[in-house]
C-alpha cells in the first residue's frame, strides 16, 4: 500500500491524487466526445466539472447519512465517501442542469455515464493505494491473502466504461447509457461486496449490496418505462444544438 508520496518535500495523499487524475481523465474523455453532443470544448469541460462536483457531493452526503453517529462523535472530516451517492445523484443533477449545456434529460445523462464509470475506476485504484475498501482474508496453504476488491472493481469499471463507449459510438445510446451503467455497476458491486470486508448488517447484506439492488431496480424500472413508450424519441435532442462558445 502507498497512502502518500513525497513530492517536492510535501507529502501528498495518493487517494486525493487519483481523484485529481480521475477528474482530468473525465475532462479528456468528455472533450473527445464533444462532437457527439454538439458541445464546444468549454461546455464539454463544464459538463465534466458538473459531473465531478455532483459526484463528490453525492459521495459525501451518502457517507454522512450512513455514519451519522460517528460524525456526531468525531466530527466531519474530508475523508469518507460512499460511491453510490455519486451513482444516484449525478443523473439527477445532470437531468436538471442539462439545458445549461444545450442537452436534454437523455443526452445529459448519456454524456455523464461513461464519465462516472471512468472516475470510479480511477478512484478505486486510489482506494487500493490508500489501503481502504479492502477484501476479506483467505488462506492458501500457510499463507494469508486478501482479496484485492479495489482492483477487482476498478477492472470491472473499466470494462463497463468501454461497453458504454462502444454503445455510444455505434449510435445505440438514445438516453439508455445511464440506465445500463446503473444495471451493470449494480450487478458488479453486488458480487464484489461478498469479497469485501464490510459489515453485512442490513438483512444479511452490506450497505453496498442494498444500494446495488436499488441501482438494478431503478435501471430495470427505466428500461420498462422507456420500452412502454415504444421508442426513445422523448429523450432525444429535439433540435440540433449549434457548436457555440460560452
Amino acid at each position: 500500500m502507498l497512502p502518500s508520496i513525497l513530492i517536492f518535500g510535501e507529502r501528498i495523499s495518493t487517494y486525493w491524487m487519483t481523484m485529481a487524475i480521475g477528474f482530468i481523465a473525465m475532462v479528456i474523455l468528455m472533450v473527445r466526445r464533444k462532437k457527439i453532443y454538439a458541445l464546444s470544448t468549454t461546455r464539454a469541460i463544464a459538463v465534466a466539472s458538473m459531473v465531478m462536483f455532483s459526484g463528490v457531493l453525492g459521495c459525501k452526503l451518502l457517507y454522512m447519512a450512513e455514519n451519522l453517529s460517528e460524525i456526531r462523535t468525531n466530527g466531519l472530516t474530508l475523508g469518507g465517501f460512499s460511491f453510490f451517492g455519486a451513482v444516484f445523484l449525478v443523473p439527477i443533477v445532470m437531468a436538471c442542469s442539462g439545458k445549461l449545456f444545450g442537452l436534454n434529460v437523455g443526452t445529459s445523462t448519456d454524456a455523464a455515464a461513461p464519465c462516472v464509470s471512468l472516475m470510479v475506476a480511477v478512484i478505486r485504484f486510489g482506494c487500493y493505494l490508500n489501503g481502504c475498501c479492502g477484501g476479506t482474508q483467505f488462506m492458501i496453504g500457510l499463507r494469508t491473502f486478501t482479496w484485492p476488491t479495489q482492483m477487482m472493481e476498478s477492472i470491472g469499471d473499466i470494462l463497463i466504461t468501454a461497453w458504454l463507449l462502444g454503445m455510444e459510438s455505434s449510435g445505440d445510446s438514445g438516453g439508455k447509457l445511464y440506465e445500463r451503467f446503473l444495471l451493470s455497476y449494480g450487478v458488479l458491486r453486488f458480487f464484489i461486496e461478498f469479497f469485501r470486508d464490510t459489515p453485512k448488517d442490513w438483512l444479511g447484506l452490506s450497505h453496498g449490496q442494498c444500494f446495488s439492488v436499488a441501482s438494478v431496480v431503478v435501471a430495470l424500472g427505466c428500461i420498462v418505462f422507456q420500452r412502454g413508450k415504444g421508442d426513445y424519441r422523448f429523450l432525444q435532442r429535439k433540435e440540433e444544438v449549434t457548436n457555440e462558445k460560452m
